[in-house]
């Protein structure tokens, strides 16, 4: 039996066709270059100091706030870390979250944009007794990046491990609140402040099972050992 020229005709072009069309691309933005320079935005903000003239939006200092800078503030978060086991869960738990920094490069930038926030809008909060909103703050800029970059659960992750080794710290030995509570941003920054005593004091002792046991150095830490 023959086969209809037709047929043959209609066969060919539609195979030619499907040949000759391109491949569908999917629209996939790029997310580095609004979220590079939300990041500038916020680091200028915080180098120039301009968030301190942001009224507090309750016209007030809590009490439970006395601490207006990271300056201030350390001396304080070393005293609530005096415990030399509490130190280490926070060592412990700060260098997991490095690790996996390192791992996923696009989380650096998402945990500094919201720390970024939260240390810019803490004076607008500081007149409430705690750091919910400000913490409010971090979580929601740092889940918005960790949205766009496709880095939720590694965010997540860091959260859960940081946080849940720190508080382990001090509701089992030292035995206090964590500062988080209250001042959550100056907190994140001072505790990779003090991992960063740890390591250094680490690197520059010949005796370092008396760091492990007793702490760090607090005058060292803070720049007053001679």
């Amino acid at each position: 039996s023959s086969i209809p020229t037709e047929s043959l005709t209609s066969t060919s072009t539609s195979t030619s066709t499907s040949t000759l069309k391109p491949p569908q691309q999917t629209n996939v933005s790029n997310p580095w270059p609004h979220t590079f320079i939300f990041f500038i935005v916020l680091l200028l903000i915080a180098y120039n100091e301009m968030h301190f003239n942001l009224p507090s939006i309750t016209s007030n200092i809590s009490t439970r706030k006395p601490y207006k800078d990271i300056a201030s503030f350390y001396p304080y978060y070393l005293s609530e870390h005096s415990d030399a086991s509490n130190q280490r869960f926070h060592v412990f738990g700060s260098t997991v979250i490095v690790l996996i920094a390192l791992n996923k490069p696009e989380t650096i930038i998402c945990v500094m944009s919201g720390l970024l926030c939260g240390y810019i809008t803490f004076p607008l909060f500081r007149g409430f007794d705690n750091g919910a909103l400000e913490a409010l703050s971090i979580l929601v800029v740092g889940l918005l990046m960790a949205h766009q970059h496709g880095v939720k659960m590694y965010l997540m992750s860091m959260a859960l491990i940081g946080y849940g080794c720190a508080w382990f710290g001090h509701w089992w030995f030292q035995r206090n609140t964590p500062a988080t509570f209250i001042y959550p941003s100056y907190s994140l920054i001072c505790d990779f402040k003090m991992f960063g005593a740890f390591y250094a004091q680490l690197i520059n002792t010949s005796h370092w099972e008396n760091l492990w046991e007793h702490g760090i150095d607090v005058k060292e830490a803070l720049g007053l050992a001679i």
